[in-house]
């Protein structure tokens, strides 16, 4: 019974830790295409465009193996799996490039730009973070013990940076760079599947970025009118 109960608990681990990239594909790509309409809102007085940079990324699917470590031992198993995941690029930046330029237009940014042209160039957003289920049991000679976990977390911090630049009559008269920190922190239930928990760090990631937008608009009003 001890075998069997050791042997179910290694099975039950890697399951719910790499149940598949395809399963975990899905995961990411049932939000795609964007469920909502963009906004229609918007002022010729602000230009808002992606970094072409970041448009010429060959994306071919959202999840990639970066490590899958296995070690059956007579009375030691570990196992390490580590997945890359990432949003869709292009349709992130289309999403943020359309509601940046909204808001602009709803707290009036043209009002502060008498005669003038703002430029914005999103240079870098978070879309990207790692998923990884790691564990291992112990065989001594009245038990065992066992221990795993499952997280998403941010393979590196992934700021917000926008470049601007302010003209006026076509001369330029002001330039900068805002840079909105990555917030996200780890995330994981031991008990979650792979998929169950890349799906709540998809929708922490676009929480981040959604934050991430109104701290910058904050920061442009601050930055066009010194």
């Amino acid at each position: 019974m001890r075998i069997q109960t050791i042997a179910f608990l290694t099975l039950w681990g890697l399951f719910l830790g790499s149940c598949g990239t395809k399963k975990m594909n899905q995961s990411i790509a049932k939000y795609y295409p964007y469920h909502e309409d963009f906004t229609s809102d918007s002022t010729e007085l602000v230009i808002v465009k992606p970094n072409e940079k970041l448009l010429a990324l060959a994306q071919t699917n959202y999840v990639k193996s970066v490590k899958n470590v296995f070690i059956p031992v007579v009375i030691f198993w570990y196992w390490n799996v580590l997945y890359k995941c990432e949003l869709d690029v292009k349709q992130e930046l289309e999403k943020l490039c359309s509601d940046i330029k909204a808001d602009c237009y709803k707290y009036k940014l043209d009002s502060i730009l008498p005669e003038q042209r703002l430029e914005l160039t999103v240079q870098a957003i978070p879309t990207s973070f790692a998923y990884q289920s790691k564990g291992y049991i112990f065989v001594y000679l009245y038990g065992y013990v066992y221990k795993y976990s499952k997280v998403a977390l941010p393979i590196l911090k992934e700021n917000l940076v926008v470049a601007y630049k302010l003209y006026s009559k076509n001369n330029l008269v002001r330039e900068g760079t805002i840079v909105i920190d990555d917030k996200r922190i780890a995330m994981g239930d031991a008990n979650s599947t792979a998929a169950n928990t890349i799906d709540t760090y998809v929708v922490a990631t676009r929480d981040q970025i959604y934050q991430a937008k109104k701290e910058l608009i904050t920061q442009l009003q601050e930055a066009i009118r010194q």
